[in-house]
């Protein structure tokens, strides 16, 4: 009898596991599915380069851009790309103008706005390099519309007007990022008027470095892929692909050099005008690697250069 007890009560105590276990892996595996759908879709987005997309949620039904200026087609796509980064990364441009009020304060402490057109000079290049550690970050371009690329080929829109407003969104964040850096800077120095001249030369910039991204890798695309850390050929490509990029933004900075100092030495060493010719110099060369970055939109082929 007492074998039959303990037979039945183990039994008994089995059933209930495995009725448990039966009834609460329903739940899980609904669970775990949906938990594998957001992870998927949170990869795709970091694939993107959409780090904090998950807020958008949160932003997307409480406000939106007004229309852009259809511009043969550029506006709706430069509309889209800002109304994205402004939902989808509120985390960083909040963090992002930290980092350029850091390089600001540092600027104020070391003295160097009372060293005159150096001090200028050396600001200018802490914007620049500022604006490269935080290429990565920026990804509303064709970087990020890289699953979307057959859409844009098919787009009834010259490819010219598809570069421009892939260019928009990039430009006018780091554009934000520049001006933070410039009123932290300009609030410690009694010339704040001569100190946010530097302004004239940071839109081209900007505009220039956009495009340099954007060619860089419709040359050379590589899709950001970090569950695979051994593909060598996605890291090789993306390393030529940051050179090429490099080497095209110094091409412009060298002819906006060029540009200033010419302006330098005919207006009498002042620095307005070295400012200003600097400005025509990357505009121009802004001017050129539009039509440069259209054709390579127009070669891109996504049935071969779509990366794996």
């Amino acid at each position: 009898p007492d074998t039959l007890y303990w037979l039945v009560l183990a039994g008994s105590i089995n059933l209930g596991i495995v009725i448990s276990i039966i009834v609460f892996d329903a739940d899980y595996m609904e669970s775990e599915l949906a938990s594998a759908q957001r992870r998927y879709a949170r990869l795709q987005q970091v694939r993107r380069g959409q780090f904090f997309a998950p807020k958008a949620k949160q932003l997307g039904r409480i406000w939106t851009l007004p229309d852009f200026p259809h511009l043969k087609g550029a506006g709706a796509i430069a509309w889209r790309q800002t109304t994205g980064t402004m939902r989808s990364m509120p985390t960083t441009l909040a963090v992002l103008p930290v980092l350029s009020i850091v390089a600001g304060v540092g600027i104020n402490v070391s003295g160097l706005g009372e060293a005159g057109n150096i001090g200028i000079a050396v600001f200018v290049g802490v914007m620049a390099y500022v604006t490269l550690l935080i290429s990565n970050l920026i990804q509303r371009n064709f970087r990020g519309d890289l699953e979307f690329m057959e859409v844009l080929k098919a787009l009834p829109m010259p490819a010219t007007a598809v570069v421009l407003g892939e260019s928009v969104a990039p430009v006018l964040q780091l554009t934000y990022i520049h001006v933070a850096m410039s009123l932290v800077v300009v609030a410690g120095f009694e010339k704040p008027l001569f100190w946010a001249s530097t302004l004239l030369v940071a839109l081209p910039f900007n505009a220039a470095f956009a495009l340099a991204h954007n060619l860089g890798f419709l040359l050379l695309p590589a899709r950001v892929n970090f569950g695979n850390s051994g593909d060598i050929v996605a890291a090789g490509k993306q390393m030529i692909s940051f050179l090429v990029v490099c080497a095209i933004i110094l091409a412009c900075l060298v002819v906006g050099f060029v540009f200033g100092a010419i302006a330098w030495v005919v207006f009498a060493q002042s620095w307005w005008a070295a400012q200003v010719g600097a400005a025509i110099g990357l505009w121009i060369s802004v001017a050129v690697l539009v039509p440069i970055t259209a054709g390579a939109f127009n070669n891109f082929d996504f049935s071969s250069d779509m990366p794996g």
